[in-house]
């Protein structure tokens, strides 16, 4: 019953992501991108301050010292950048395709930094899911758009945060950090204001959308790490793939965003390997279980 609340929050975030991503879209073109960070960070760190609260919870405690945490705020800075100016700057169908490598992406890192065994089945899963991103960005082609390094940033700052995240004491509830995560972004956020452009009142029209921007986003965030706490990894992580469903049908439907071949074709790669990765990690966890147990 954990497993499938887990996998309905983690579907359910994927779509309200998507919604934000669109708000942010159309935010991105009146408003500079510092100040998008500050009123994503700020107002989230606001949501999260609440729930917090509202627990009878701390909102600041001594782990925000913790290395881990840290390196984990570090890392959420580089991957909203990345992810966040992407979405901006090119098609959120190519966007949501790119982040699907994510979960590869942890893979290697599991296996490099935290000494978990990764077979040459995964190995070669994780060689082709990447090669499927590759065909989406097409370096060195007439098709290649240089903004979408951007995305791929996202997806190593992404990876580095899940990893963080697993180091992190279960003591620490999901929504500190939450908390901690989006006022890291917020700051990020201040420090391009005073470097970069300056900020902007928002049109009239505008103003609804960065309403839903920031609300969307917190609450999209908040299922997320509640999915992954509730289910297990395993189970539930692969659900993330709908992201991609959700992206390419918004950027269809609101942008009339029109994915290529290459792209559609990139993203089933990813995908199909990255499921592949999941079900064999379950698989040997299944096989495994008798011999812990005995």
């Amino acid at each position: 019953m954990e497993n499938l609340k887990g996998i309905f929050l983690m579907v359910v975030s994927m779509a309200i992501f998507m919604v934000a991503d669109l708000c942010i879209k159309q935010v991105g073109t009146e408003l500079p991108r510092g100040q998008i960070f500050v009123l994503l960070g700020f107002g989230g760190a606001l949501f999260f301050a609440l729930l917090l609260r509202r627990g009878g919870q701390p909102v600041f405690a001594a782990d925000f010292f913790s290395p881990v945490i840290i390196l984990r705020n570090l890392a959420e800075i580089i991957g909203m950048f990345g992810i966040m100016t992407a979405v901006i700057l090119i098609p959120i169908s190519s966007v949501s395709a790119i982040m699907q490598a994510s979960p590869l992406l942890v893979t290697v890192g599991a296996a490099l930094f935290l000494g978990e065994a990764v077979g040459w089945r995964r190995w070669s899963a994780i060689v082709i899911g990447f090669g499927g991103v590759l065909i989406i960005i097409r370096p060195g082609l007439d098709g290649f758009e240089p903004n979408s390094l951007y995305a791929l940033l996202g997806v190593a700052g992404q990876a580095l945060r899940d990893l963080a995240t697993r180091g992190a004491p279960t003591s620490v509830p999901a929504a500190r950090i939450g908390f901690y995560g989006v006022l890291s972004t917020g700051l990020l956020g201040l420090s391009m204001m005073v470097f970069g452009a300056a900020p902007v009142v928002p049109s009239p029209p505008l103003l609804p959308l960065v309403v839903l921007m920031i609300v969307l986003g917190s609450i999209a965030y908040h299922l997320l790490n509640l999915s992954i706490r509730l289910g297990d990894v395993a189970v539930v992580v692969p659900f993330r793939y709908s992201r991609i469903v959700f992206g390419m049908l918004g950027g269809i439907l609101v942008f009339a965003e029109r994915p290529d071949f290459w792209t559609y074709f990139g993203a089933l790669i990813i995908v199909l390997t990255g499921i592949y990765s999941f079900m064999r990690e379950r698989r040997l966890a299944q096989i495994q279980m008798p011999d812990t147990a005995g």
